[in-house]
């Protein structure tokens, strides 16, 4: 049956689904999730002695154009407190990986890049991380399911999440 709607115009009706079938869905989410992050976690911590959050938190640094990140930003970047964001952004401000730097127009904001050391490192941490996502996530899907699982999990962040 094709139905058009505002955001899938001439698209076939997603099948419906009950409340135990969206609960299994959603543990089996969180499952994959928990299983590939627990091994980042270990894989990270004994190869480079850093966190998948100081993972992600480099990353969404050295993304960003140099200098044009606040440190507000980064709370899209993990799922940390703004207390324990701060305290992950000095520790890696303490060893080396990122500067923090003011702005002229206004000193209370600070600005933060990725240090040529942040930058090697994550370097590092990128083949690391993709090794696993490799063996754990994507060798276990056909190029098809590959695809439209890039094309779903793209579709589902674009969509800004509903408020109740």
């Amino acid at each position: 049956m094709t139905t058009a709607s505002p955001d899938h115009p001439e698209t076939d009706s997603p099948p419906r689904i009950d409340a135990h079938e969206c609960a299994h869905i959603w543990t089996m989410l969180r499952s994959v999730y928990t299983r590939i992050n627990g091994r980042l976690e270990e894989e990270f911590a004994r190869q480079l002695g850093i966190t998948v959050n100081e993972f992600d938190v480099l990353l969404y640094v050295n993304g960003a154009a140099p200098g044009q990140i606040r440190l507000g930003d980064l709370q899209a970047a993990t799922p940390l407190s703004q207390p324990a964001l701060s305290r992950l952004v000095a520790r890696l401000e303490a060893h080396g990986l990122i500067c923090r730097k003011e702005t002229v127009a206004d000193r209370r904001v600070v600005l933060l890049a990725a240090t040529d050391a942040g930058r090697a490192l994550l370097q590092r941490s990128v083949r690391i991380h993709a090794d696993i996502i490799r063996a754990m996530l994507v060798e276990r899907m056909t190029d098809d399911e590959q695809q439209r699982l890039v094309q779903t999990l793209s579709r589902v962040i674009s969509v800004e999440p509903a408020t109740s």
